[in-house]
């Protein structure tokens, strides 16, 4: 989901889910697509639940959407779905209202020695 923005950059925070698939978490990816068209990936160990993109036009107009990104997690056997996109929109303080990301990585069960 995201949770503020300033006038170059999004931040994006996410929540680990409830079942790990027996084997703990080893890193994350998030991927997105900028409004220009470009592509991104960023890789983070786990615990990290949280990441700013920056490097985004100088005074968007608020509501503007800049990115659309996902997430997924990554365990020994292997990495999980992506996650619901979040849009990163413009704005002028935190977001109101939580994405459908968080709630697809908080649901995502995994059965025993499947990946997240």
């Amino acid at each position: 989901e995201p949770s503020g923005s300033t006038s170059t950059s999004i931040t994006f925070r996410w929540e680990v889910p409830r079942f790990d698939g027996g084997t703990p978490i080893l890193e994350w990816e998030l991927r997105g697509h900028r409004q220009n068209g470009e592509v991104f990936e960023d890789y983070f160990p786990h615990p990290c639940t949280s990441h700013t993109v920056g490097g985004l036009p100088e005074k968007p107009s608020v509501g503007e959407m800049l990115l659309k990104v996902t997430v997924r997690a990554r365990n020994s056997v292997g990495w999980s779905p992506p996650s619901e996109t979040a849009d990163g929109k413009c704005s002028d303080g935190p977001a109101p209202h939580p994405d459908r990301m968080n709630k697809h990585m908080r649901d995502k069960g995994a059965r025993q020695n499947e990946a997240v």
